[in-house]
């Protein structure tokens, strides 16, 4: 009752619908045709010839795909007509008789296939179906051979036989049909053959075998080593030498440049396989003895541990192979994949077909992830069907590019009734089929933006993980917390992943609901105040080092506060992190409370195959079985929502600070380091939903204290000891309380304090100061802060506004801004009065530049010297003016940009950018000016922070970025 191999049909015998040789249904019935004019003998010679013309190249292929297109009328989606087939007990009937109705799987066997023949003799497989079919779904087992009847005897008594005690239950689930799929007399054959089976697993894999005194070739039946074992794979175009290696436990030197030839036993297949490659042969071909069944060949335990750039595959024994190898007669093997009808297909609990995806390796287990995805669409569904006011934002929309998917949409009138918040989500491909989806995974954020004004403005809302050439996808996903974003009734939202991914079709609706509670408002509690903590960034040895300690109050009204945090690790190191290692993430409450998040399926075989039940889209075309760092192929990213109100002092101070680790330490790649997508936030949750995060309403410095802590700004400032008691201490009276970190770079230490930087004082010394200065932040501060701002010791600074201009941009960036000038280098260069600010990046290129020699004290000009050091060492330029090109560093003090000249001249020769003087000189977020006497400085300071006009309305109130509260990664 096993599967017999594969032999080359006889001439005038019945063939399938698809040979061994590759031959078309189309062409196939082109030659019967024109034979039929030939006596019988003859009309089975040229068949012959016609096989090995096809065999050798000779024949024009007319591509199966090309016939399968014109079998329209059934796709994926469309509902799936009622049908019968007699089984070898009774009849299978569609739908089933009653009320109830379950997802139908159907399978169409071949022995023609080696993946199927394994996925049927393997004990492991079968037990994977008996053990892990969904008690919802019904499989249907059909043949496409001739020999349906006898194989469907022997299918059922594999089931029964891993079923043991259960077998009466399994088979009232899994039936078989003793008629040939071309003899059903239904749909089913129209959708087999029209859907076709392409990519892994799919179609016939085969060995062709030619020799010398061969009239035609051997074709036999293979499987491939694993997919995620060996490295090596076959080429299809390349005719190689066979080569006997007996058993293939050892080296056999004959063997190199060639595809061993092996016999099973006597070693592991790794074994085997090692041997071969330390042969230096070019394959391997391992053949079953006879009677035994082809194997889906993998390493065991440590085997795995070792990386073979070789392929493999089995396949069972040719005598005339044998023969041939064993009277010296040379042998070649070339490899080819013939297309066949699909092998599965099923229908939904609603009664729509649907694709099965891929079967990376011979296991019905992917078979029962399908079905228990379709459970989880069927209690979906049913979820969406209770009742909430839903909002269209998108349907079937393109997303693609940088872009995006955008929408403006009208939010219901009051949002105050609800306290429930759903992102019902799906992704589905440009078309029909699988096979036009999008061949990798990626990040896909919604971003969301209902008050222009607010610095919560483009926050995400949700996050999603793109599946591997499937475009099933649909989740329902519970944000309720960030309810206190939409705070208007007018909001646009942005859907986009990388702008180079493919397209995918993008359909989102959001769901305003009520929670279980009673009714009575005075039970529900409310979000109604958030504050950003921390993002992620490059996993490296540095990665928490750019972490604080966040220090918070509660507000008064406050119930009740949660963390919630999205966290994804990407990228992979020798490590694997940060998708495929076990990272853990900490968020330390009051020196005290440690919340954990610790990814420790990350990087196991079955880490993500066991979140199908949770809407893991099942059988993608790649590596998706794997676990990640806290997501999955295919899969929504769910928040994590810890409630900390008995960790907090509601009436005190607070402080909470984050750090990751790998494997319980400090991450430390040796090179390319992944990074860490977080976003963390606290929401405060009150009995009145009174408070919407627009600017408008508040009456504190609460985006001020947010921004000090996402922006962090170490401000230098150049003196002198005999300016420390005459304009220095002004700074330190007024604008520099509002920096971070201060530093006063001198000649000498002082207690002021000062920094010395030992070099002499005098103009033509200010560079060396600022070589210096730069050198000393680096050794000490250089991830105790994101930016470096330098100002003169007459320099007003409105730290807030640079803050502002900043949060949009990523440190790690090699970039500086400041009033830029045009003259003298090709990007220009920073006014140095009126002050300049250094990403980290641009700090280290800096200090580089001068440890390298590629910088030098080229001038005693400081701000050109230092300009032409950043553009030796590529550190961009930055463009710091205002969202109407209004200049925000300033070179002079205020009177001299407001004043119109007397001559009419508007612009200062040397900027970069147009500039004017007079009331629309300067940006209404303005960042420094120079020249400022000591009085000034508090008069400057007066009318920043303290002096209100009664009843105005500022004439400029741009949104504070809309990458502020982006992840720095992807901004």
């Amino acid at each position: 009752r096993s599967p017999r191999p594969l032999f080359p049909p006889r001439c005038g015998a019945k063939t399938s619908p698809t040979s061994a040789f590759g031959i078309t249904r189309r062409s196939g019935r082109a030659l019967r045709s024109s034979m039929a004019r030939f006596p019988p003998l003859l009309a089975c010679c040229l068949l012959c010839c016609a096989v090995i013309a096809a065999a050798k190249g000779g024949l024009p292929h007319t591509k199966l795909w090309s016939v399968r297109s014109g079998l329209g009328g059934f796709d994926p989606g469309d509902p799936a007509p009622a049908f019968r087939v007699p089984l070898l007990d009774g009849e299978f009937i569609y739908p089933p008789l009653g009320s109830s109705r379950s997802s139908l799987i159907i399978h169409a066997f071949t022995n023609k296939s080696a993946f199927l023949e394994c996925l049927w003799t393997s004990n492991e497989s079968l037990s994977d179906l008996v053990e892990f079919l969904p008690p919802s779904a019904q499989v249907l087992v059909l043949s496409m051979d001739d020999s349906a009847g006898e194989q469907a005897l022997w299918m059922r008594e594999q089931v029964a036989r891993a079923a043991g005690g259960r077998w009466k239950e399994i088979l009232s689930r899994v039936h078989f049909s003793s008629i040939p799929v071309h003899a059903l007399g239904n749909w089913i054959p129209r959708v087999l053959y029209s859907w076709g089976c392409g990519g892994h697993n799919c179609g016939l894999a085969q060995a062709v075998f030619t020799s010398p005194d061969w009239a035609v070739p051997v074709i036999a039946k293979r499987l491939n080593a694993k997919y995620d074992w060996l490295d090596g794979r076959w080429e299809y175009t390349t005719s190689y030498i066979l080569a006997e290696a007996g058993d293939g436990c050892k080296p056999v030197p004959k063997a190199a440049g060639a595809v061993a030839w092996v016999s099973e036993g006597g070693c592991s297949f790794f074994t085997k396989i090692k041997a071969m490659a330390e042969s230096n042969a070019s394959g391997v071909l391992v053949y079953a003895l006879p009677g035994n069944p082809i194997q889906n060949m993998n390493c065991v335990g440590d085997e795995c541990n070792t990386s073979l750039s070789i392929p493999a595959a089995m396949l069972h024994i040719e005598p005339a192979v044998v023969r041939a190898l064993s009277t010296g007669k040379p042998v070649n093997v070339s490899f080819q994949v013939t297309p066949s009808p699909n092998f599965f297909i099923a229908v939904n609990q609603e009664g729509k077909l649907a694709e099965m995806g891929w079967f990376l390796y011979p296991t019905f287990r992917f078979l029962s992830w399908q079905a228990q995805w379709f459970d989880f669409y069927a209690d979906l569904l049913e979820h969406i069907r209770r009742p909430a006011d839903v909002v269209l934002v998108f349907n079937r929309t393109l997303m693609q590019g940088k872009a995006g998917a955008q929408a403006v949409v009208e939010l219901p009138s009051d949002l105050l009734k609800y306290d429930v918040l759903e992102l019902d989500a799906a992704l589905s491909c440009p078309g029909i089929r699988d096979e036009t989806c999008a061949h990798w995974d990626h990040t896909v954020q919604l971003f969301v933006c209902c008050d222009q004004f607010s610095p919560y403005c483009n926050l995400e809302l949700g996050r999603w993980i793109t599946a591997f050439r499937r475009g099933t996808g649909r989740w329902v996903t519970d944000v309720s917390p960030l309810l206190a974003l939409l705070n208007g009734t007018r909001c646009s939202l942005t859907m986009k992943t990388v702008p180079w991914a493919m397209p995918w079709m993008t359909t989102l609706n959001l769901r305003f609901s009520y929670s279980s509670h009673s009714g009575k408002s005075s039970e529900k509690l409310y979000p109604f105040k958030l504050m950003m903590l921390y993002n992620g960034g490059t996993f490296d040895r540095d990665y928490n080092s750019r972490f604080q300690q966040i220090k918070f109050e509660i507000p008064a009204s406050t119930k009740k506060v949660e963390l919630f945090a999205v966290i994804t690790g990407h990228g992979s190191d020798e490590n694997g992190c940060c998708e495929f290692c076990v990272t853990s993430h900490y968020f330390l409450v009051n020196g005290v409370y440690n919340n954990s998040r610790v990814f420790d399926s990350a990087g196991s075989a079955l880490g993500c195959a066991l979140r199908v039940g949770e809407g893991g889209v099942p059988n993608e075309h790649g590596t998706w079985l794997y676990g990640r760092g806290g997501w999955c192929d295919g899969l929504q990213v769910d928040p994590w929502r810890i409630d900390i109100t008995p960790q907090l002092n509601m009436t005190g101070p607070n402080t909470i600070l984050y750090f990751g680790l790998y494997d319980g330490r400090n991450p430390n790649p040796a090179k390319d380091p992944g990074y860490v997508i977080i976003r963390v936030e606290f929401y405060g949750f009150s009995q009145n939903f009174h408070t919407n995060f627009k600017i408008s309403a508040r009456k504190t410095d609460d985006v001020a204290k947010e921004l000090s802590s996402k922006v962090r700004v170490l401000c230098w400032v150049i003196t002198r000891p005999l300016n420390l008691k005459i304009k220095t201490q002004h700074i330190k009276a007024t604008w520099a309380k509002h920096c971070n970190t201060v530093l006063y770079m001198s000649s000498e230490a002082t207690d002021f304090p000062t920094v010395g930087l030992n070099v002499s004082e005098g103009r033509d010394q200010l560079y060396w100061k600022t070589i210096r200065a730069l050198q000393y932040i680096h050794t000490h501060h250089l991830h105790s802060a994101d930016w470096f701002l330098k100002a003169d010791d007459d320099t007003f600074v409105v730290v807030e506004n640079l803050r502002r201009l900043l949060c949009r941009h990523n440190t790690e960036e090699p970039v500086y801004f400041g009033h830029r000038f045009r003259v003298f280098i090709k990007q220009g260069y920073m006014s140095g009065g009126a002050g300049y600010v250094l990403s980290r990046e641009a700090l280290r290129r800096f200090v580089q530049g001068f440890s390298s020699g590629k910088c030098t004290h080229s001038s005693p000009v400081e701000d050109k010297a230092l300009g032409q050091c950043m553009e030796t060492m590529e550190v961009k330029a930055g463009d710091s003016r205002d969202e109407r090109a209004r200049e925000t560093f300033n070179p002079f003090r205020p009177a001299s940009h407001l004043q119109l000249p007397a001559n009419g001249k508007q612009f200062w020769g040397y900027s970069y950018y147009p500039t004017k003087r007079g009331p629309d000189c300067c940006s209404d977020y303005a960042i420094t000016f120079h020249y400022v006497k000591p009085a000034q400085m508090y008069e400057l300071e007066y009318y920043t922070y303290r002096l209100r006009p009664f009843g105005y309305k500022y004439r400029f109130n741009p949104a504070i970025t809309s990458n502020c509260t982006k992840d720095l990664s992807n901004s």
